[in-house]
């Protein structure tokens, strides 16, 4: 379709791939260092709101991690 450009399409293909495999690592290393024991997953906003009741239902505080982010509740 555009051969002249194909060598810069594949070394941006390359270099996004990259960055894909670095970002899964990543996530992969914060999940592992959760045990397993204690994962949940959420899908949705109403569920990370069903289980923030739940937690304050219970009266304990816990630390739910987003991917990057940490949200304290209780």
């Amino acid at each position: 379709m555009d051969p002249d450009h194909a060598a810069e399409y594949k070394r941006r293909a390359n270099a996004y791939a990259a960055q894909i495999e670095s970002l899964d690592a990543s996530i992969k290393a914060e999940l592992d260092a959760i045990p397993a024991y204690q994962r949940k997953v959420v899908t949705s906003a109403s569920d990370l709101a069903k289980i923030i009741d739940q937690i304050r239902a219970q009266g304990t505080w816990t630390t739910i991690h987003l991917l990057g982010d940490t949200l304290t509740c209780g």
